[in-house]
């Protein structure tokens, strides 16, 4: 397996992370300190802001997703960066299948690269404070308050590790301050 820190492609760089190693030695996550960090943390981005920022492979099937599944679209301003207590996302997909090696190899590379403290890129989220919006609400799978859009591999590897928090660029539509929906309901049921 190749480093993916070493790729200037990947989009992974090393900075201080709460990893398991980072835990045992006492070391606590270094918050943002300068105003221009919190700023940026606390302003509404649209997804196509954040894309243009760092550039994810699979946007266009997340933009389908959000489109489809929350009825927003990629200029909604609803985004922040947050780090979101791994714990509190829905557990709908952990990998469980035994058979599918190179999703298993994938999730491995980044569980190395979570010890070796390099800082992965955000994990896509929409918050549902009011509970799953999918699936058997009684399925504790589908228990939490953040719907995973895009980012498998690396929450799975955040997971595994026992990472406490992930960092994410999480949706607020119709919620928290941020803005409503603004592509029309599609009339299925949900």
């Amino acid at each position: 397996m190749t480093d993916p820190a070493g790729d200037p492609r990947s989009g992974l760089r090393p900075v201080l992370s709460l990893s398991e190693d980072r835990r045992r030695r006492g070391q606590a996550l270094v918050y943002p300190t300068t105003l221009h960090a919190v700023e940026d943390m606390a302003a509404w981005w649209s997804l196509d802001d954040l894309n243009a920022e760092v550039p994810d492979q699979h946007h266009d099937s997340t933009v389908d997703n959000l489109a489809s599944s929350f009825d927003a679209s990629d200029d909604l301003r609803c985004f922040h960066k947050e780090h979101v207590r791994v714990a509190e996302i829905q557990r709908w997909q952990l990998h469980d299948d035994p058979d599918a090696f190179e999703s298993i190899a994938k999730i491995e590379e980044i569980r190395g690269a979570i010890r070796r403290g390099v800082r992965l890129p955000a994990v896509v989220l929409v918050h549902t404070p009011s509970g799953p919006r999918f699936g058997d609400a009684d399925n504790p799978r589908y228990l939490g308050a953040y719907h995973l859009l895009e980012g498998m591999h690396r929450y799975n590897a955040a997971y595994q590790e026992q990472e406490s928090t992930i960092y994410a660029w999480v949706a607020h539509i119709g919620c928290c301050g941020g803005p409503d929906a603004d592509l029309e309901a599609e009339t299925d049921a949900r």
